[in-house]
């Protein structure tokens, strides 16, 4: 899909940079537009070369509550990718009889969950490794025996409805501590329970094939 991983995580990276950015500046409007925050934007304040080209195009119209959509969007787009920089010390296997309890008490009883869905959860897993544990130099040193329910906690992983939810630590740790899950196992987890979050994907992918379509259809039409 994406031939230069690199650029698409120095990419990433920015948006996600912004994000935070934008949630320690208290007097930006929902409204107001991103190339306008990054022309005001102190000089320390650094981003790659691809993004902020992005971003000069004439006319661009996103604005600040748009941008975590479109993070989450490519995010999600380019996971595949993103998970070949993935390190060995978190590959680890979950044994088969976990995987059967996993099965029983989360996928066969995906209906059940009541604050958020196994999408959300899937999703929140997904970001997981894709934020903190991809690449050859993690930002964070995480090690592969920490509690992955703990981990899974940060509010950054979900949508902004369920981040907000009150003990959000405990909610998670109550659904997943006692299958003792360990952050070396976050992507066998994932791809565990990857089926609802990966349609999504695969919608989006499909959509966009459309839209391409019917635009060289229109473009056709024109000639």
């Amino acid at each position: 899909m994406i031939e230069n991983n690199y650029g698409f995580k120095e990419f990433l990276g920015s948006i996600q940079k912004l994000i935070f950015y934008l949630i320690d500046k208290d007097n930006i409007k929902e409204d107001e537009k991103v190339i306008k925050i990054l022309k005001d934007a102190p000089s320390y304040f650094k981003l790659s070369e691809e993004f902020l080209g992005f971003f000069s195009i004439e006319d661009f119209e996103l604005t600040c509550d748009k941008i975590m959509n479109l993070f989450f969007f490519i995010e999600h787009l380019c996971f595949d990718d993103l998970i070949k920089t993935l390190q060995n010390e978190y590959k680890e296997e979950i044994p088969d009889n976990l995987k059967i309890k996993i099965k029983d008490k989360l996928i066969n009883k995906k209906e059940d969950f009541d604050l958020y869905s196994i999408k959300d959860l899937a999703a929140a897993v997904r970001r997981f490794i894709s934020r903190y544990l991809c690449g050859k130099s993690q930002v964070t040193d995480i090690k592969e025996d920490r509690d992955l329910s703990f981990e899974l906690s940060r509010e950054d992983l979900w949508e902004e409805k369920i981040s907000k939810l009150d003990d959000l630590m405990g909610i998670v740790h109550n659904q997943l501590g006692e299958f003792r899950l360990k952050v070396g196992q976050a992507y066998s987890f994932y791809k565990l329970i990857e089926e609802d979050d990966n349609n999504s994907i695969i919608l989006m992918n499909s959509k966009i094939k459309e839209n391409e379509l019917e635009f060289k259809d229109n473009e056709i039409d024109e000639n």
